[in-house]
């Protein structure tokens, strides 16, 4: 039997593997090269000095704008930056001086381990509005999770804190309360950014525009901060810290303990008018349980519906919370 075909032919898918496997490897170097030199570029156009402040040897964004007493201090929602609040900083700053940053690991915020929950969220903010020589007394606003974090600093640190603005907050004990999805939305997605961790390095996700489709979140953005938005989700740092926030949101929001009271703490609740498109009847219905209590609070408190918003209601009607801002500032005053 002749078997020489059928080494050369095995000897030809060798070659054909081998030089598979070059391309490959070709690929990923260069890949890795070009996200390297793609998100230092980024972080050049849109991560100016002025906004760097060094918190325990880590750089944070921080973007402040206008003047007076008290600062407004806005927390974006989980996975959010600064520049969420494009709508809303520069009107507020017309009056006062309001101050917005990224988390660690989020935006233009260098990642650090074990920084993802509720307590060293509000502890890191701490260090560096501290850091940055901008004391108190500060008005906190807070969207979505964002909601949970300033609260957690309002129990810290009282002294410093004159009022607060929910903007479709979080709750402590949503998940154990809120009717069980037959996928949990916060674990796949977890588990999405860990593979998108793993990846990210070798520019895959920059080159697929992983990213891009949920950029129409911010589609009533300036054109620079949806710019800046789209850029920061495609830093190293972006899936990996996602994935950690996730992780640490899953135990926020799942805890036995009820919310803290805030006594009588000027707060402003604004809820969603609009039902969210993937969530059931019963879901929306216990949302709004939550919202309620969360006015129960405080005894200095208001609750608002904005009949026009969905979950972003600072891009829906950002109108409403540069309103309760106001509010919160004149019940602080009296």
């Amino acid at each position: 039997m002749n078997t020489q075909p059928k080494r050369s032919l095995l000897r030809r898918i060798g070659r054909w593997m081998r030089w598979l496997g070059l391309l490959i490897v070709g690929l990923l170097i260069g890949g890795w090269f070009f996200q390297r030199w793609a998100s230092q570029r980024d972080r050049q156009r849109f991560l100016p000095a002025e906004q760097q402040i060094m918190v325990n040897g880590h750089a944070m964004r921080l973007v402040c704008m206008g003047s007076g007493s008290p600062t407004i201090v806005l927390e974006a929602g989980l996975g959010d930056n600064a520049d969420v609040w494009g709508l809303v900083q520069p009107t507020l700053a017309e009056q006062y001086r309001v101050c917005a940053y990224d988390r660690v690991g989020m935006g233009w915020s260098d990642a650090v381990a074990g920084k993802a929950d509720s307590g060293s969220i509000a502890q890191t903010l701490q260090e560096l509005l501290n850091q940055a020589k901008i004391s108190g007394p500060y008005v906190l606003v807070g969207h979505s999770a964002g909601g949970l974090y300033i609260r957690d600093y309002a129990q810290r640190y009282p002294d410093d804190v004159v009022g607060l603005v929910l903007v479709d907050s979080s709750h402590e004990q949503q998940q154990q309360r809120q009717p069980k999805l037959a996928d949990d939305p916060f674990e796949l997605m977890r588990q999405s950014m860990l593979v998108c961790d793993a990846v990210a390095p070798f520019g895959i996700i920059r080159g697929i525009g992983l990213f891009d489709q949920a950029q129409a979140t911010y589609a009533k953005l300036p054109a620079a901060n949806q710019a800046s938005i789209r850029a920061s989700s495609y830093q190293n740092a972006t899936c990996e810290s996602l994935a950690a926030a996730l992780q640490a949101v899953q135990q926020d929001l799942n805890r036995a303990q009820a919310p803290q009271p805030l006594n009588d703490l000027p707060l402003v609740v604004l809820t969603r008018g609009m039902a969210e498109p993937a969530m059931t009847e019963e879901f929306e219905q216990v949302w709004d349980e939550l919202q309620h209590e969360l006015t129960q609070l405080s005894s200095n408190s208001q609750q608002q519906i904005a009949e026009h918003s969905g979950h972003y209601i600072h891009l829906d009607q950002p109108e409403l919370v540069i309103d309760a801002v106001k509010w919160v500032v004149r019940q602080a005053a009296k």
